[in-house]
């Protein structure tokens, strides 16, 4: 029998950026006063910042909100880190958010109303829809929205036709979501 003594433990990456919602999957290596590696060592993770990154018992570690996290690796009394930048994730962002449009009852058409879509945080907002809602016992479908491409940034036009409504006030909600 033969004493092996853990020197290090190394977890690799080192440092990581993501993104609120995605994942990094960190690696660890255990290795005797020798150098050598002990293949098979099976360590304990753990997150210095659970609130920010949690990490699981195979290194797979899901950033849960902007900040940094220290995640460690342990064996046997030695431990290895890593350090986990957790960016903002996408945010859409409406400029204006609030689209008046005035009329009257058989009057002129009215014209369309831009609205610019950027992203306010990191990484990409795709695959944008823009679904129409109105309030319940209010008339429907006399607001289009349509979007010029389903990437960010890009315009949301809102066309009403209001030929057949009678005369009131009208509310549409438009929300813009994203995968």
């Amino acid at each position: 029998v033969t004493e092996v003594i853990v020197a290090t433990v190394s977890v690799r990456p080192a440092d990581a950026a993501v993104v609120e919602g995605g994942t990094v999957e960190f690696d660890a290596v255990v290795a005797d006063d020798g150098g050598a590696a002990l293949d098979g060592a099976q360590v304990v993770w753990s997150s210095g910042a659970p609130d920010v990154v949690f990490v699981d018992a195979n290194g797979v570690a899901r950033a849960l909100s902007d900040g940094v996290a220290k995640i460690e690796a342990s064996f046997r009394g030695v431990t290895g880190s890593a350090t986990v930048v957790v960016l903002r994730g996408p945010s859409i962002e409406l400029s204006p958010v609030t689209v008046f449009m005035l009329g009257g009852a058989g009057g002129k058409t009215l014209p369309s109303q831009s609205v610019r879509i950027d992203n306010g945080g990191n990484g990409s907002l795709t695959r944008l829809v823009a679904d129409v809602q109105y309030e319940p016992g209010e008339p429907t479908g006399w607001l289009t929205a349509r979007l010029a491409t389903t990437t960010s940034p890009t315009t949301l036009t809102l066309t009403p036709d209001i030929q057949n409504l009678a005369a009131a006030v009208y509310d549409a909600i438009v929300i813009v979501t994203s995968d």
